[in-house]
């Protein structure tokens, strides 16, 4: 809902237009709460965007359907962004908030394999992964994963495989294909990062790199997990709140911009990846070695696991019967199911 609601606003006004502090971060008006936005919170390019850009009629005719719609369902919980739900329900109309949207086994205090809603075939290095997992201390593991449709360039691998190293914490990378390789010939992605980087951290066992399908909730899960580096979809900010993993927010382009000033800002469980935008959105070996170990070692590392921790009991209460999702979806099912009766649609 934080989301959705500063989209609305930005497309509607456009940066442009915005007023801006004394520290150049553009101020959104007309929400509940003081929302301010730096340059990295942002599509790249949003700040010069116009009337007659691409995206913005796009955004528009989404306001325009949520203003139209009978019902809006959303895969989050309300304690979680209760003031922007209330004012996205003041806009747009009613809306009823299920989520988290996760198997039941998410929400249990024991580690245990979660499996995903959908199968995405047999993965002989599930086993790998959870074994390697479970040979590690608590808490020590950063999971990294860009989701599976995005992914970085092969300049920001290299930065963030060096930044990794340099780092000494442990980490179970998920590596994709880069996003640039276009048609460049490779026999495995792994000949994207840089030489000898691969069998010097399997040798020493600082790190453990999976091709494909990973079983991310079973990851997260996991004891030995102790951070998430994400891209910061929708999901990947449900999954970790419900598992009590902070993260470090790396957003990739449209709502994973907002999504990450939500985590880092508003809820608190987070740090943000320092994109420069005078290199292209790199971020650099150096500040990635640097958050890493904040992160995972050190005192704000702490208070952001202490806050995700306190945001996993409420999702699991929100789910529970009795708890705001729970009473959500149940009245939901139940508007439905008197849409049968002749008038009753228009009434509601």
């Amino acid at each position: 809902m934080f989301a959705e609601s500063v989209h609305q606003i930005v497309w509607e006004v456009l940066p442009r237009n915005l007023p801006r502090t004394a520290s150049g971060r553009y101020v959104v008006p007309g929400l509940p709460k003081e929302v301010c936005l730096t340059r990295l919170q942002m599509l790249p390019e949003l700040p010069e965007a116009t009337a007659e850009s691409a995206r913005c009629p796009f955004w528009k005719g989404q306001r325009q359907g949520n203003q139209q719609s009978w019902r809006t369902i959303v895969n989050t919980f309300y304690e979680l962004e209760a003031e922007f739900v209330e004012h996205f329900q003041k806009l747009n109309g009613n809306v009823r908030t299920i989520g988290p949207l996760l198997p039941p086994e998410a929400f249990e205090d024991r580690p245990c394999r979660i499996a995903p809603a959908l199968q995405m075939g047999f993965n002989k290095e599930e086993d790998m992964c959870l074994e390697w997992l479970a040979a590690q201390a608590e808490a020590t593991v950063l999971y990294i994963s860009f989701g599976s449709e995005n992914s970085i360039s092969i300049a920001q691998m290299e930065e963030l495989a060096m930044g990794l190293e340099a780092s000494g914490v442990k980490f179970l990378w998920v590596l994709r294909r880069p996003s640039d390789a276009g048609s460049k010939a490779f026999s495995s992605v792994l000949d994207f990062l840089p030489e000898g980087f691969h069998g010097r951290v399997v040798k020493r066992g600082q790190g453990l790199i999976i091709l494909g399908w990973a079983p991310q909730l079973s990851i997260l899960a996991h004891p030995a997990t102790g951070g998430f580096l994400s891209h910061c979809g929708w999901n990947a900010v449900l999954e970790t709140t419900t598992m009590g993993v902070p993260m470090i927010a790396w957003p990739l382009y449209a709502e994973q911009h907002f999504n990450s000033k939500f985590v880092v800002d508003e809820i608190q469980i987070a740090l943000e990846a320092p994109q420069r935008v005078e290199q292209n959105w790199l971020v650099t070996r150096d500040d990635v070695e640097r958050i890493v170990k904040v992160l995972m070692a050190e005192e704000e590392g702490k208070k952001l696991r202490k806050r995700v921790t306190e945001l996993k009991a409420a999702a699991k209460a929100a789910v529970a019967e009795g708890g705001s999702s729970h009473k959500n979806f149940e009245l939901f099912v139940s508007e439905i199911m008197s849409l049968h009766r002749p008038g009753e649609f228009q009434q509601m």
